[in-house]
């Protein structure tokens, strides 16, 4: 019942009952001793009775003292006006739960035994009223804090909802980029050819077709299997092999056991192209790509390496943002600080590009 009026408490009517009542009865028991030490013939009404009533109220109230805290907590207020409204909240709380307190104890001996107060050992009316101000001091503080690391963790976990929704974004926009990019080469490509040999160009953008029927049906998973990722880059392959004729040689080699190893989908497409473009094509002799995949302690090693001239790759292809600097962003929304990427010419020529992927993401777009 507390919790389905108080939604905002976080703890159950029975959780705070039960605490409630170990902390009295503790309590309580630490007057046993004197009370026997007086004489007197026990009563363990007399003993726990006050303790018990107490906490029990304060169980009761817990809900509201936590909503008091959060109307003095409000952000609009300035600090000095939140330590006032939780000061004077406490206050009216003790002052009203330390006279139920107290009558409620005393209504059995008033009612039933027909003593005095003085004589039941009942604890002082004053006393009870400073008890109460100082528990209540204690319960509101500490539901104070409470609102504060929970106002606090809710905070952070806006934060990292927001940094999670960014991440998407970025991931999907970084990865729409890629198919207007390739279309456009394959269409070119296609159109070259339109003319001089028709069945070859219909070859081409039947490939072209394909690959990109491939990239609808990934939909907006960040990952899938290298041994996926590869059956695409086969199907570029094609098309850049339509484009240079028989002298193009590309080889791909896997290590064994890799072949379910997640990869970003479209990972090795923008390099491969790299590759093309500012290798081979610079240095038509030399038409030749290798693309690895081999295993570097816990890491997933990617490499492509072209034999072309070895001068140095742009990062962006006729300023359409994909190359280099796409593919590091890409793996930097997925894998945060955990990937590597390297990039330079060999000796005596070409150049390739390295890529150390861990198999799990850091913080993986949904």
């Amino acid at each position: 019942m507390l919790r389905s009026f108080h939604h905002r408490f976080p703890f159950s009517a029975v959780t705070v009952t039960a605490v409630a009542t170990l902390a009295g009865l503790l309590v309580g028991f630490q007057a046993l001793i004197p009370f026997l030490m007086s004489g007197r013939t026990l009563d363990l009404y007399a003993v726990l009775g006050p303790t018990l009533i107490a906490f029990w109220l304060w169980a009761a109230v817990a809900p509201l003292g936590y909503d008091l805290a959060v109307y003095a907590l409000d952000e609009g207020r300035s600090l000095r006006r939140r330590a006032v409204l939780v000061a004077v909240l406490s206050l009216l709380l003790a002052a009203v739960h330390g006279s139920a307190a107290f009558w409620l104890f005393a209504a059995r001996y008033l009612l039933f035994d027909q003593v005095n107060l003085s004589a039941a050992a009942v604890v002082p009316f004053q006393v009870r009223l400073l008890q109460s101000l100082l528990e209540g001091l204690v319960l509101i503080g500490g539901l104070a804090m409470l609102v504060l690391m929970r106002r606090a963790k809710q905070q952070q976990m806006d934060l990292l909802a927001r940094e999670r929704n960014l991440a998407e974004a970025r991931w999907k926009a970084l990865r729409l980029q890629l198919p207007p990019h390739f279309m456009l080469n394959a269409l070119n490509a296609a159109a070259g050819e339109m003319e001089d040999d028709p069945a070859r160009a219909a070859d081409l953008l039947a490939e072209l077709g394909s690959f990109l029927r491939t990239i609808l049906s990934l939909g907006a998973t960040p990952l899938h299997r290298l041994e996926d990722e590869l059956a695409h880059l086969q199907t570029f392959l094609e098309i850049v092999r339509f484009r240079r004729g028989d002298g193009f040689t590309a080889t791909v080699s896997v290590a064994p056991g890799l072949a379910d190893w997640p990869v970003p989908p479209l990972i090795l497409q923008p390099l491969v192209e790299n590759a093309v473009k500012y290798g081979l094509d610079a240095d038509p002799a030399r038409a030749s790509l290798a693309i690895r995949a081999d295993c570097d302690g816990e890491r997933l090693c990617l490499t492509v390496c072209d034999g072309g001239s070895g001068a140095k790759a742009v990062t962006s292809n006729d300023g359409t943002g994909v190359g280099l600097n796409h593919t590091r962003e890409r793996l930097a929304t997925l894998y945060g600080a955990a990937f590597e990427m390297h990039a330079g010419p060999l000796s005596p020529r070409g150049f390739e590009v390295r890529l150390l992927i861990p198999q799990n993401t850091e913080d993986p777009a949904p």
